[in-house]
């Protein structure tokens, strides 16, 4: 039988060495491979997101979102959009209930009518009246015309409502209502009024004095040298009176 050596047949184990290098040989190192992987620990850096000049996708947009600012000039106009036409705002709805409140909330004259309202005051109702509508610039004195219109006939209600008893007037201050009864009382008013009332009563068919200032009993001695007799009584009357027909 060979010899195999001292082992005798035997493999032999170097009772020095563990795994991955040897005890044994004092100048061996271990490789690289054989070292663990060093671990490095990095210091976090904040990065500035970057804006990519494509277009992007809103999942893919890093641009931060922000509320909207409340005192941002760039406000949606919710304002109803109207415009003038034969002499009537268009759409109708709503404009005369605008007009009034802004008269009732700012009567800060005693104008009895909207002639004697004075030019600054119509000009501030006006203002309120753009704070609730919107139109084209190029319309601006067709709107305000219309305006006029209706102001002047919405005041002249109100004021005939409050001295008939309909509305009291509480929207008024005090020392504006002192100063519209006192122009209410006053003898020149009073005599206005009276002619108001006749010539109203002729356009309903009444008949009108159109004597002049000739007395009755004068205009019957003028007819009687006239005729060379006494008039009648129906001539008198035709003298005196007449129908807005002028029959």
């Amino acid at each position: 039988m060979a010899d195999r050596g001292r082992g005798g047949g035997r493999r032999t184990f170097n009772r020095g060495t563990r795994r991955g290098f040897s005890l044994g040989t004092p100048n061996t190192l271990p490789t690289a491979k054989d070292q663990p992987n060093p671990t490095f620990v990095r210091e976090s850096i904040p990065t500035t997101p970057v804006r990519d000049a494509s277009p992007s996708t809103p999942d893919d947009s890093v641009t931060p979102e922000y509320p909207p600012d409340p005192n941002c000039e760039h406000i949606v106009d919710e304002r109803p959009f109207i415009r003038a036409y034969k002499g009537e705002f268009q759409p109708t709805y709503g404009c005369s209930n605008i007009i009034s409140n802004i008269i009732r909330a700012k009567f800060d004259e005693p104008a009895p009518s909207w002639l004697k309202v004075s030019v600054d005051l119509r000009d501030r109702w006006f203002g309120e009246f753009k704070k609730e509508y919107r139109w084209h610039p190029q319309e601006e004195q067709a709107i305000r015309a219309v305006f006029e219109t209706k102001g002047s006939r919405i005041l002249k209600s109100a004021m005939n409502k409050i001295r008939n008893g309909q509305d009291k007037g509480k929207w008024i201050t005090t020392n504006v209502r002192v100063a519209l009864d006192e122009h209410w009382g006053s003898t020149d008013f009073l005599n206005k009024s009276s002619t108001v009332k006749a010539n109203r009563s002729v356009d309903k068919g009444a008949s009108a004095y159109c004597g002049g200032s000739i007395s009755t009993v004068t205009l019957f001695e003028k007819l009687s040298k006239e005729f060379q007799r006494p008039p009648t009584a129906w001539e008198v009357m035709e003298k005196t009176k007449k129908l807005k027909s002028r029959e």
